[in-house]
């Protein structure tokens, strides 16, 4: 789960103004 957040955090902060899976992790 975690190897998946990092590996997509990058489009998810992109995307998605907030970056929740980025800051998240």
């Amino acid at each position: 789960a975690v190897a998946r957040a990092l590996a997509l955090a990058p489009a998810v902060e992109v995307e998605a103004g907030d970056g929740a899976g980025a800051h998240g992790a």
